[in-house]
């Protein structure tokens, strides 16, 4: 059975780039130190799990594709250096919850799709990875819920 739910609107702060799917993990390495370090320096207080938003991603290695990294934060306070606040919209979405590392995380995606599919629903250019447990890329402990976006 394919569990779906609505995500209600989140208050985030982010890091945004534009690249392909081998280049996540050199960006999100990069990203989460400078990430905590502006959180410590606003005293910012996260509320969920880090959230990666992916616009027009299609599962090619290749294909270029917008990504935010975001951590949910309570309220807006000074503005932040180099990132910004991103406010997510309500989201209607598939889920699944993958257990494992990245390199396994491709096949619970087409599974999701195929899923959807299968459902007659029809997926958003949206998708989302909240990272519930992260250990770390080859860990098999990672627990990672994976949202696929559905049209209304």
């Amino acid at each position: 059975m394919l569990n779906t739910k609505s995500i209600p609107a989140k208050l985030t702060i982010a890091a945004k780039a534009h690249l392909t799917i081998p280049e996540i993990p050199v960006f999100a390495n990069a990203i989460f130190p400078s990430l905590h370090e502006v959180i410590a320096q606003l005293e910012l207080e996260i509320i969920s799990p880090p959230e990666f938003i992916y616009f027009g991603i299609d599962g090619d290695p290749s294909t270029l594709f917008d990504l935010l990294i975001t951590l949910p934060i309570k309220e807006k306070k000074a503005a932040p250096a180099h990132f910004d606040y991103y406010q997510s919209e309500a989201f209607k979405c598939a889920t699944v919850e993958y257990v494992g590392s990245m390199p396994g995380i491709k096949q619970a995606w087409s599974a999701l799709y195929q899923a959807v599919a299968a459902a007659g629903l029809t997926p958003s250019n949206q998708c989302r990875e909240i990272c519930n447990k992260w250990v770390g890329f080859d860990s098999v402990e990672n627990v990672i819920e994976l949202q696929l976006g559905i049209e209304d």
